[in-house]
């Protein structure tokens, strides 16, 4: 109990109260029923007044200190009880989450101001003071840890447009360190720009993280496309500068001379750390991965044309191993070999990854997670392109059952017109209830019956061909080939050995140098390739276009032929000149399904277009009745309509390859080097284990083979 001159004094204070402190009217009690914030701030305020200096009056200060002495083991029970109950109450409130916990630390007197840590900026110029030949490898030694600045990425909300076209809103961008990621969605919204926004660091990317966009095909100058590959590594080449700078320094004998040998040292160290012995090496497997002979490689970059040059780009990007790759449709450049071997390389890439493909097998084989722009967000799922089709359409049949039975319900409701029943209709729509079915993005190739045709259809008859003269100039010698309105038929082979001839030797657009090619006089044929998409007359609208070309079709007819091949109506009326790569492939689809060929004869026919209008191309090619010669970096457009696989081997031959698709990759696989499997610099001697088998086995390194395997060849139909 508090003495007499204790409770005195406390009257006193309550009569003429220290104009700094807020005073209480009463002490709270421990179990009334006021509110929490209440009793709280009256608690608070009870602890301020205890712990606050005694106001000051007349009295003497030996009779204060005394007064003092007398009450201390009295206030300061009263002091640990009124703790208890404040600190009682602060966490009622903290569970309820009416205060934070660094209110609750503040009011209980526990809390400790957090001293800011240096920013990024201050701590690399305070790294690069110390002599450290990287402010970002000396901060990550500095601090301990590789990890102790996480290369994940995370922005909670952003928006992303398109002149005035509204591409994502509030869309959240979750990039963990390490997985590869498929971005998936229609063409047209904003696949690609995303990649250009990330890339150009206009989303908050730590500046820790460096990443590398492959865009552009490499500028084409003097420089010789190995070396552009190995300098596309600045870091090794300002180490290799420093270090021959410092070299001559090494022998003196003073302080500078002792600095210079121990950085010398550091700098050995690091050009091992990233591998900088096996730069030239490394880079000459990464572009001999992507078809560069070792021929090729000594060339110049001028020399090369731009899909070569794009090549180039990719490769360099793959040498650098950037913390965050950006892969904006890789494969449209490459031929099926090299995606064979990007696909396999690119398993094995331990960087994160963010690639954007119409390639669905290409997803399969690289991905971990899929990222599919939807309704104007970035929708996560774990898995590859498959596990993502499998689990949307599993909710596609749950939704599908969901609206069946609401269909019933309401169905119910209106056949008896009860004004109970009109309510509880009313509340289900009024209550957003209502199951609405998914607006499915979808796309539907038509290929009209091109009807009979006599046999024989085509036959290439010993022919041989080559762009110089003379046999040893030969591409082909002696080839003999026949296809009918049944042949389904995909030419693959490594780049140069001339796929691409041998289909404008069928069609007539090159001549044989000796044999001869014959052809139904009733044929029809249509050819479509990227020549004849970019030969579009550019100032026509695509209704002007397809009407010129087909006189006997009615504006309308048009219209619906264009939209048939999901061509939208907005689109119809512009200059092909200012529509996308694959919108020009659109209009040059529907003039070829309109001549009604026989045989259809395509080269590359899914650049630019999304992997639904792939898909739709390689159903309606099932369907087709007539035959199809095709040349595709697409795997899944080979897998799915070729029964035959004719190879281009390079040597004047052209045989068929005895087996299934999947057999053929295994083969390519098999018989490309160990060596350009190499992904990063700590991997210097690769062994048969590390290259990819099919159905993901290991082989043993005793069951190596010392010569590569040659696939079983049958002669191509006659």
């Amino acid at each position: 109990m508090p003495s007499k001159k204790q409770q005195q004094r406390r009257k006193e204070n309550k009569k003429a109260p220290n104009p700094t402190q807020k005073v209480p009217d009463k002490e709270p009690a421990p179990d009334n029923n006021s509110d929490d914030e209440e009793q709280l701030d009256d608690e608070d305020d009870q602890l301020n007044v205890d712990n606050a200096a005694p106001a000051k009056d007349d009295k003497p200060e030996d009779e204060e200190k005394g007064e003092k002495d007398e009450g201390e083991g009295e206030e300061e029970g009263e002091k640990e009880v009124d703790m208890v109950k404040l600190e009682k109450n602060l966490r009622k409130l903290l569970r309820a989450k009416k205060i934070t916990r660094e209110e609750f630390e503040k009011r209980m007197g526990i809390f400790e101001e957090q001293v800011p840590e240096k920013t990024q900026e201050e701590m690399e110029k305070e790294l690069k003071a110390q002599g450290n030949e990287s402010a970002l490898v000396g901060l990550v030694e500095k601090k301990g840890a590789v990890d102790s600045q996480s290369k994940d990425i995370k922005v909670p909300s952003f928006t992303l447009s398109y002149k005035s076209n509204m591409l994502l809103q509030d869309a959240e961008l979750t990039i963990v360190n390490g997985r590869k990621y498929g971005i998936i969605g229609p063409n047209g919204h904003g696949k690609s720009t995303l990649l250009r926004h990330i890339s150009q660091r206009h989303l908050p990317i730590p500046e820790h993280i460096n990443l590398l966009h492959v865009e552009q095909e490499i500028e084409g100058t003097e420089q010789l496309a190995i070396d552009a590959v190995v300098e596309a590594d600045a870091e090794r080449l300002a180490l290799l500068k420093e270090l021959a700078e410092l070299q001559p320094k090494t022998d003196e004998n003073s302080d500078e001379g002792l600095a210079a040998h121990e950085r010398v040292i550091d700098i050995h160290k690091r050009l091992r750390a990233i591998g900088a012995h096996s730069a030239e090496a490394r880079a000459s497997a990464i572009l001999a991965g992507l078809q560069f002979t070792p021929e090729m490689q000594k060339k110049k970059t001028k020399e090369f044309s731009g899909g070569w040059r794009m090549r180039i780009s990719l490769a360099r990007a793959l040498f650098v191993l950037p913390d965050l790759l950006l892969l904006d449709e890789p494969t449209n450049h490459l031929d099926l070999d090299a995606v064979i071997w990007l696909e396999a390389y690119l398993k094995r890439y331990k960087k994160t990854l963010l690639l954007v493909s119409h390639d669905r097998d290409f997803l399969n084989g690289v991905v971990t997670d899929i990222i599919c722009v939807k309704d104007k967000k970035l929708v996560y799922y774990k898995g590859n392109y498959d596990s993502y089709e499998k689990g949307e359409l599993l909710k596609k049949k749950q939704k599908e059952k969901q609206a069946k039975i609401q269909d019933k319900k309401i169905k119910k409701l209106e056949d008896k017109q009860t004004a109970q029943n009109i309510k509880q209709k009313k509340d289900i729509v009024k209550k957003g209830q209502i199951i609405e079915k998914d607006k499915e993005y979808s796309v539907k190739f038509i290929f009209r019956d091109p009807g009979p045709l006599g046999y024989p259809v085509i036959q290439v008859r010993k022919v041989s061909f080559g762009y110089k003269e003379g046999p040893e100039n030969y591409l082909f010698r002696n080839i003999e080939l026949n296809i009918d309105c049944s042949s389904r038929i995909a030419i693959v082979g490594p780049n140069g050995t001339g796929k691409s001839t041998l289909m404008n030797l069928i069609l007539g657009d090159l001549q044989p140098t000796e044999g001869e090619i014959l052809r139904n006089r009733n044929l029809r044929v249509a050819k479509f390739s990227q020549h004849f998409v970019d030969q579009l007359n550019m100032v026509d609208t695509p209704v002007d276009y397809i009407a010129k070309k087909f006189p006997e079709f009615k504006l309308q007819e048009v219209r619906n032929k264009l939209g048939m091949y999901n061509l939208k109506g907005e689109l119809h009326n512009q200059p092909i000149s200012l529509l996308s790569g694959g919108q020009k492939s659109r209009v040059a689809m529907t003039e070829i399904a309109l001549r009604n060929p026989h045989i259809f004869f395509l080269d590359e026919p899914t650049n630019h277009l999304d992997i639904q209008t792939v898909d739709a191309l390689a159903t309606a090619l099932q369907e087709f009745k007539g035959g199809i010669v095709f040349i595709t970096h697409d795997q899944r457009l080979v897998s799915t309509v070729a029964t035959e696989l004719w190879v281009c081997s390079g040597d004047g031959n052209v045989h068929t390859f005895e087996g299934s698709f999947d057999d053929y990759k295994q083969h390519i696989v098999d018989n490309m080097p160990d060596e350009l499997f190499l992904v990063s610099d700590d991997e210097e001697e690769p062994l048969p284990t590390d290259k990819p088998t099919k159905g993901n086995e290991k082989k043993q390194p005793e069951k190596k083979q010392p010569e590569k395997k040659q696939p079983e060849k049958k002669p191509a139909k006659k």
